[in-house]
């Protein structure tokens, strides 16, 4: 994925977590622009669907969700969705938060090195 198109999504979750549901539509487009073959790929078909869902519109939300497991089916913040929106469909709430795929996981915080008081050089 090219830096500028990766660049648009991650404009997208920052506008997601700030509500600003129609400057993510926005940053979505531009990454659609930018490199066309992102309509093809997992986490842009999840900013999607978390749109959709933010917006209230759970049937559009859980299309766009199964177009990302399509696309990859292992990709985990999708996963979580889908779980989210069986969630809201059948008990009518849900306590999984969206997922974008920008989240640090458990992997990643694994990797960090521990603090060990010394300031950095």
């Amino acid at each position: 994925m090219p830096l500028a198109c990766a660049a648009e999504l991650l404009r997208a979750c920052r506008a997601i977590r700030l509500a600003d549901y129609d400057t993510a539509e926005l940053a979505l487009a531009a990454g659609v622009s930018v490199w066309p073959e992102v309509e093809h790929c997992a986490a842009y078909l999840n900013l999607l669907g978390v749109v959709r869902e933010a917006r209230r519109d759970w049937h559009d939300a859980r299309y766009w969700y199964r177009r990302a497991v399509v696309a990859d089916k292992r990709y985990e913040p999708t996963q979580q969705n889908l779980r989210r929106i069986y969630e809201l469909y059948t008990f009518g709430k849900s306590h999984e938060p969206f997922a974008l795929g920008d989240e640090m996981n458990d992997v990643w915080v694994a990797r960090l090195p521990e603090p060990t008081g010394q300031p950095v050089a």
